[in-house]
């Protein structure tokens, strides 16, 4: 097989030390821009006009004037220079930049009330988010890790689970105090707010010892972050995973109808591909997700015990 033949460019360095004196119309112009002498342009564009065989400018005592064959080159020059820079420029934020991909639920409930925190710790990072239901394609490349809940067995990806944890009860305190309700009546007396099916209150309840109130009503939502604001506006009691409410039981939005849980086989991971390494940035991202869970796994841990 044959080598492909030879790219025939003409001295690249030459070339711009050529367009910035085109530009500027002035050797000493275009030095100041290059960091140079104005003698080190004027050799510069001196060889490239020799290796092409044309003059590119006219050379008058106190001025330059760019030749016909120097305005085509010129703007040649300046199309493909800009379009380097550009790239160049492009690959710089990349290094910077961070894309993962998250569920709505932890997107809406978890991710946007922690931006702030993240933005101050890490001031440098792009974050680029993309909420989407399915699970973004790690082998693909189009995010650099992933943020769901699951078992964390997915094919190619590195998992580290962020938050395990069980399904917590959670209502509005104020509805609690409008009900005058305390202990496991918090439950048996206001109406239970569902995600998508029943088979977790049913599982909740039975395990306390209950039955499903048949006369009670009810409300099903198609997703988590639903459920919790829900329960922030006195709808009634949602069980949601406590990884998307620790900030609201910690500042008191919602408080614990019940200090018993339902354990889940399901938590959410972060996953990245196996066959990727990650940016430096992306590390640095990851690393934040995790001391972030570590913290809020104690914050809960906290809640949780003073109401046993």
């Amino acid at each position: 097989m044959q080598n492909p033949a030879r790219r025939k460019l003409p001295p690249l360095n030459a070339l711009r030390f050529f367009e910035a004196a085109a530009r500027r119309c002035s050797f000493a112009a275009a030095a100041a821009e290059l960091c140079v002498t104005p003698g080190a342009v004027s050799r510069q564009v001196r060889s490239l006009e020799a290796h092409l065989g044309v003059n590119l400018f006219r050379r008058h005592p106190q001025h330059l004037e760019i030749t016909p064959a120097g305005a085509r080159l010129a703007a040649i020059a300046r199309t493909a220079l800009d379009a380097i820079e550009r790239e160049a420029r492009r690959f710089e934020k990349e290094q910077d930049e961070v894309c993962i991909g998250v569920s709505p639920n932890f997107g809406m409930r978890w991710m946007s009330s922690r931006l702030r925190a993240f933005r101050t710790e890490q001031p440098a990072i792009c974050l680029v988010i993309e909420a989407r239901e399915e699970l973004s394609d790690l082998a693909a490349g189009d995010v650099d890790f992933v943020v769901r809940f699951g078992d964390g067995n997915w094919p190619n990806a590195a998992t580290d689970l962020l938050f395990g944890g069980p399904l917590v009860s959670v209502v509005s305190p104020q509805l609690v105090r409008e009900h005058r309700l305390n202990g496991s009546r918090i439950v048996r007396g206001l109406p239970l707010i569902h995600v998508e099916r029943t088979d977790d209150w049913t599982s909740w309840l039975r395990a306390a010892g209950m039955r499903a109130a048949g006369e009670r009503a009810e409300t099903i939502v198609s997703h988590a972050h639903l459920a919790v604001e829900a329960a922030i506006h006195g709808a009634g009691v949602a069980l949601v995973h406590s990884a998307l409410v620790v900030r609201e039981l910690s500042q008191r939005h919602l408080q614990l109808a019940s200090p018993r849980t339902l354990a889940s086989e399901k938590g959410y991971w972060l996953a990245r591909s196996s066959h990727r390494k990650p940016t430096k940035a992306a590390r640095i991202a990851m690393d934040w997700f995790r001391k972030r869970s570590q913290l809020e796994g104690a914050i809960l841990g906290q809640v949780v015990h003073s109401v046993r």
